[in-house]
């Protein structure tokens, strides 16, 4: 069953993109980020995904579904990645039961993603 519902994420998703490539590229980072699998991830980000457009159906960024996974030690390593948080991220991170999220938010240096903010290394 699961991997039926892994196939049709993966069909709906390429039917409802105009670039092919770039369409399978993001839904896998969708699977990969939903499964914490963070080799996959690096590799994706290796051949061209983008971590910061949003991933799969659903259109969550990674940040945000790491947040809504609960998922610290992921939130973490796409960050370090190169992640940025925008206003859903932040929303996520504020329904969420865990604190820290916005612990880190706070601390980043790339927070509050628009054209005027530059991201410190």
């Amino acid at each position: 069953m699961k991997k039926l519902m892994t196939y049709i994420t993966l069909c709906l998703s390429v039917i409802s993109c105009s670039n092919l490539d770039e369409c399978v590229h993001q839904t896998e980072l969708k699977l990969a980020v939903d499964a914490s699998d963070e080799v996959k991830i690096a590799q994706l980000l290796d051949e061209g995904s983008e971590i910061n457009d949003p991933i799969g159906c659903d259109n969550f960024l990674s940040l945000e579904s790491a947040v809504m996974n609960n998922d610290m030690d992921l939130f973490k390593f796409l960050i370090d990645h190169g992640a940025v948080a925008n206003y859903r991220v932040y929303i996520a991170a504020g329904k969420s039961q865990n604190p820290e999220f916005n612990k880190i938010l706070e601390s980043s240096s790339c927070s509050l993603r628009s054209p005027k903010v530059q991201c410190k290394k």
